[in-house]
């Protein structure tokens, strides 16, 4: 014990271990106020983390001291500004294609379902009770479909009989005809009616009535076919337009007005003939890409998108950028580091360029300063 103490008093006597209890005992004096600190900022991090994109970034201009490191946090705000737009747009176009697909195979069911429902429906000998005791979960609108084809059948295996059993065309048959200014005006219909009302041979009278009946119910068809695609493409063009109206702008409002920012501005009258003629587009083309319609839309209303090339541009020089990034990333990873390793050396990388970059341009900004110093007071006299 002895020994130890003798030992602790010569250690208390040399410089560093003075040094050292100096440095804790300060350290232990500041300790609150560290404290109290490190608490500010867990509040302060706390507090940026509920913030909107665009408040962080108004909170770090506040903190940023230099030009340098205020023209930092304005670029950050535009890539990131850049990133959300992308990012959003991606997640918007993964929702169209999956909605397209989705609603492509729901009217390819719906339109097995009307075929089979339908004639099951005929069969059955009560059409509105087939469909009474069809499943809740089938769409009114559907069950509203077969009823109408269902309807089309009986007539047409109806006509039928009559024309067999006496070789008569029904009257509803001749009334649609003649209330049909182009189908009654067609070569067919005039050829198989001059048959059917003055028969030369044997038999003509009902080969003529079958193919009246043939061509009413193929118009029938037509128009309920027609019908239906009208309602098909104005749920597609509801969509699309919503989609539209979702999309964030390529460009800055004080550049130009694309695609997204017109449709977005569009009202009254103007958004009307829009959707009228988006509806048409999508009869068209069911499956059409939203963007694609609407601009045919706005071509047909002579309404220009001033803003579509310089859009078309960012998008353009974005995708090169990625391609270079992902090349880089590529090469990195061919060097045996992963992903992760691989994004950070490259982030790293364009950090030390960016400083370079600031460094060059701070450099050229005092050299002017000083060369407009020296013509307006003459040679330094420190040379």
């Amino acid at each position: 014990m002895a020994k130890f103490s003798q030992q602790f008093l010569r250690a208390m006597t040399q410089p560093s271990y003075q040094e050292g209890l100096f440095t804790a005992a300060r350290e232990l004096g500041e300790m609150p106020g560290r404290i109290k600190e490190e608490e500010r900022q867990l509040a302060e991090v706390a507090k940026f983390k509920t913030m909107t994109l665009d408040q962080q970034f108004d909170f770090l201009e506040s903190k940023a001291k230099t030009p340098q490191e205020i023209l930092k946090v304005q670029n950050m705000r535009v890539e990131a500004a850049q990133a959300q737009a992308k990012a959003k747009k991606a997640e918007a176009d993964a929702k169209w294609e999956a909605y397209t697909r989705g609603k492509t195979l729901e009217e390819d069911n719906n339109n097995k379902l009307v075929d089979g429902a339908s004639l099951s429906a005929v069969n059955s000998g009560d059409i509105n009770a087939y469909i009474d005791q069809l499943s809740p979960e089938i769409p009114d609108s559907v069950k509203e479909r077969i009823r109408q084809e269902a309807v089309a059948i009986q007539k047409s295996r109806e006509a039928a009989g009559l024309i067999a059993t006496e070789s008569t065309l029904p009257k509803e048959y001749i009334d649609a005809l003649q209330s049909n200014p182009k189908l009654v005006d067609s070569a067919e219909a005039k050829e198989q009616l001059r048959l059917y009302n003055n028969p030369k041979n044997p038999g003509d009278k009902k080969r003529a009535a079958f193919a009246l009946r043939a061509l009413v119910d193929a118009e029938d068809k037509r128009t309920r076919a027609l019908y239906n695609s009208e309602a098909y493409a104005k749920d597609r063009a509801g969509d699309a337009l919503r989609y539209l109206q979702s999309m964030e702008s390529e460009v800055y409002f004080f550049e130009s007005e694309d695609l997204p920012r017109i449709v977005q501005g569009l009202e009254g009258d103007d958004l009307v003939d829009f959707k009228r003629k988006l509806e048409l587009e999508y009869r068209k083309n069911p499956s059409a890409n939203p963007e694609q319609a609407a601009q045919q839309a706005l071509d047909q209303m002579q309404i220009e998108t001033p803003g579509a090339k310089l859009a078309a541009k960012r998008r353009e020089e974005r995708t090169k950028l990625e391609e270079k990034r992902e090349a880089a990333i590529q090469e990195l990873m061919a060097d045996g580091i992963d992903r992760i390793q691989a994004e950070q050396e490259l982030n790293r990388q364009s950090e030390q360029r960016l400083q370079a970059k600031r460094q060059q341009t701070t450099a050229g900004i005092e050299a002017v300063r000083a060369a407009a110093k020296e013509r307006k007071y003459g040679p330094s006299p420190r040379g």
